[in-house]
This record gives C-alpha cells, sequence and structure tokens, in this order.
C-alpha cells in the first residue's frame, strides 16, 4: 500500500481493512486456524478500542456466538 495515509475514516478504514485481510491470508495460509485469527483480531481491536463500550459489548457478543 502507497500514497501515505488517508486523512478520512473512511479511507484509513479501506486501507486497514485490506491490510488485515492480507495479514489474515497469510496466516491462514500457514495452517493457524480461521477462528483463531479472528478471535485475535478482534482482542487487538478490543485493546485498541478499551475504552469503547459500544464497540466492547458487539465484540462479547461475538465471542459468544463464534468463539466457543
Amino acid at each position: 500500500m502507497s500514497g501515505g495515509i488517508p486523512t478520512d475514516e473512511s479511507g484509513q478504514t479501506g486501507n486497514v481493512y485490506a491490510l488485515v485481510q492480507a495479514l489474515f491470508h497469510d496466516a491462514s495460509n500457514e495452517g493457524y486456524d480461521r477462528r483463531a485469527i479472528a478471535e485475535a483480531l478482534m482482542c487487538g481491536a478490543r485493546d485498541v478500542l478499551a475504552d469503547d463500550t459500544e464497540f466492547l459489548a458487539v465484540f462479547d457478543r461475538f465471542r459468544m456466538l463464534h468463539l466457543r
């Protein structure tokens, strides 16, 4: 990815999404379980947004539905 960091949130979100997808595919190609990858990505997001109550509620629902 080149060209600098977009200043608007939508552009930044798009760039981060592309980077995360590349990371996901690399880990998947190395044999990591898809759920383990998803949980690690969600945990990373939770750590970044530790003071975001709305995000934490969504994260908890995701874990209850998909990671048990």
